[in-house]
């Protein structure tokens, strides 16, 4: 049985906020494994190892806030934003 798009599991990479030091994270969504929006922000917490929760993602060249699985992207690079504002650092250097 073939996968629908939406049943396909998503690539991309992240990065921690502010921190221009640390190299990103792959990070794969799988729908089955994480179905809503606070269950994907709860796991990107722990994979990247954050030292506060994650609230937000944004993307990196203008801090454009994602608000549904959906829209993110495959082979794509986020920004991973705790409670504090969106730190521009040039993460569009760190593309994949």
């Amino acid at each position: 049985m073939a996968l629908v798009d939406s049943e396909r599991a998503k690539r991309f990479r992240l990065y921690k906020n502010g921190e221009g030091r640390y190299v990103g994270k792959d990070f794969i969504l799988n729908r089955r494994r994480i179905r809503t929006w606070d269950a994907f922000l709860q796991a990107v917490t722990l994979d990247v190892r954050a030292s506060e929760a994650v609230r937000s993602i944004r993307t990196p060249t203008g801090g454009t806030r994602v608000v549904d699985l959906d829209d993110l992207q495959d082979s794509s690079n986020y920004v991973a934003v705790g409670n504090g504002k969106f730190k521009k650092l040039g993460y569009e250097t760190f593309w994949v």
